[in-house]
């Protein structure tokens, strides 16, 4: 096959394919026919299930305790409470811990799967590693942007999730919601 500038999209799509499945081509064929045979394609696609909610079927929900994952998340960085700041940081300070706050209540306010939907959102995971949020690899982290257009996004190999400082509560929740749902992540949102 020629490479050309027509083709350059199709070419790797092809060599991407061939390093992923090539060498268990085999086993993956017949793994694709006895998982097909239980659970039709078309059955799927009939009831809208996109890859990361089936993945989420699969694998289960798995619980995820607020508790344990707020404690166990890097916050953004605020200041000493003992050092001397000044009103723009005290200010800025104060609308991080609000926003901070605003995050882990409608963390803390959402069903069970759409926790572990947030959870994959920022991780890629669908399920917490033995030992839970202490052990994940790196630390879940939680960032602030100041553009409130934007959907919250993440960044997945970082498990870091960027929230922008909404207004209220329902606002965020609604926006995590749509991000979370999307399935995006990676600034797609």
């Amino acid at each position: 096959l020629e490479v050309t500038e027509a083709n350059k999209h199709q070419y790797v799509e092809l060599l991407c394919e061939h390093y992923l499945c090539g060498p268990i081509r085999t086993e993956l064929a017949c793994f694709l026919c006895g998982f097909w045979s239980l659970v039709p394609c078309g059955i799927l696609r009939d009831c809208r299930i996109l890859p990361q909610e089936l993945a989420l079927m699969i694998s289960g929900v798995g619980d995820l305790d607020v508790q344990d994952w707020r404690s166990n998340t890097r916050h953004p960085a605020t200041p000493d409470p003992l050092a001397e700041t000044s009103s723009d940081t005290e200010s800025s300070a104060t609308t991080e811990l609000t926003t901070t706050e605003m995050f882990w209540a409608v963390v803390d306010e959402m069903t069970d799967e759409e926790r572990v939907k947030l959870f994959h959102f920022a991780t890629g995971l669908t399920r917490l590693p033995v030992g839970g949020f202490e052990r994940l690899e790196p630390l879940f982290s939680l960032h602030f942007l100041d553009n409130t257009d934007l959907l919250p996004t993440a960044h997945t190999c970082a498990n870091q999730i960027e929230v922008p400082r909404y207004q209220s509560k329902a606002e965020m929740r609604q926006k995590l919601i749509v991000a979370i749902n999307l399935g995006g992540g990676f600034g797609f949102a």
